[in-house]
């Protein structure tokens, strides 16, 4: 038990140390991209989720109320 929590702790520290650089990585590109161009592609991705989840909500909606 002991032995799977330590390997728990140890897969977590891993994957905090990937991300961290694929964040680092990540901001260096977004630097040579525009400030305006970002929060245009920020919203929109927030917009899409948003839309997908609301067709998603709208099919279960219809399918379970139209019988």
């Amino acid at each position: 038990m002991v032995y799977y929590i330590l390997n728990l702790i140890q897969l977590k520290r891993q994957v905090k140390d990937q991300s961290q650089k694929y964040n680092q990585i990540r901001l260096t590109k977004c630097k040579q991209k525009s400030l305006p161009y970002l929060k245009f592609q920020f919203l929109r991705n927030i917009y899409l989720k948003i839309y997908r989840i609301q067709q998603i909500l709208q099919g279960y909606l219809l399918k379970r109320f139209s019988t």
